[in-house]
C-alpha cells in the first residue's frame, strides 16, 4: 500500500508479522510502482505522460490511433528507468483497446508488455473496461473510482486476518 501524498508505505502479506508504516524512499517514484494501472488510467494525478508522437494502425479490423508517450523516472544518484507507453485508442469509441509499454535501463528499451483491454463499463461516469488480455489470457478487472477508505491505513495496517475488505470505511448500523 503505497500513499504517495503523505509518503508512507507499507506492505502486508501472511509470512511477516503485522506491517508497519515506513517511509517512502527517494527512489522509490510514482512511475516505478505503476504496476498494471496504465491500462486503465492514462493519467493520474501522480503519472502525467509526455506524448511523444502519433501513428496510425490496424488492430484485426479496427483502426487505432497509437499515442507513444514517456514518463521520465529521473531520481538523483540513480540510472533513468524511463517507462515508453503505446495507447491504441479506438477511431470511433475513443477508448483505450490496447497499451504497450516498455522500461529504459541502461540507455536500452527494454522487451514490450501489452495489455488488451475491452468490455467498457460506466464507473462514476467514467468508462473503464472490464476484461484484460496478457499474453493470452484474459481476466476480468475490478475497477472503483474515488472510493471512501479507511485513512488509518497508513498510520495503522490492518493484519491478514482483517481480510482484503479491511481498507474500506466501516459502516456505522
Amino acid at each position: 500500500m503505497y500513499n504517495f501524498d503523505r509518503g508512507i508505505k507499507y506492505f502486508s502479506n501472511a509470512d511477516v508479522p503485522p506491517p508497519q508504516p515506513h517511509a517512502i524512499s527517494g527512489y522509490e517514484t510514482v512511475v516505478s510502482h505503476t504496476y498494471g494501472l496504465l491500462g486503465y488510467l492514462m493519467e493520474t494525478k501522480w503519472l502525467k505522460p509526455k506524448v511523444m508522437g502519433l501513428d496510425e494502425a490496424t488492430l484485426g479490423k479496427r483502426k487505432v490511433d497509437v499515442v507513444h508517450t514517456l514518463l521520465k523516472d529521473d531520481v538523483e544518484g540513480f540510472l533513468s528507468e524511463d517507462l515508453y507507453i503505446d495507447f491504441s485508442i479506438d477511431r470511433k469509441t475513443h477508448l483505450a483497446v490496447r497499451v504497450r509499454y516498455s522500461r529504459m535501463k541502461f540507455g536500452e528499451k527494454g522487451s514490450w508488455n501489452e495489455i488488451t483491454v475491452s468490455g467498457y463499463v460506466d464507473v462514476n461516469g467514467i468508462k473503464v473496461p472490464l476484461d484484460e488480455t496478457i499474453e493470452g489470457v484474459t481476466g476480468r478487472i475490478s475497477v472503483q473510482l474515488n472510493v471512501n477508505y479507511d485513512e488509518g491505513l497508513f498510520s495503522k495496517p490492518p493484519s491478514i486476518a482483517a481480510g482484503p475488505e479491511a481498507w474500506r470505511v466501516k459502516k456505522s448500523r
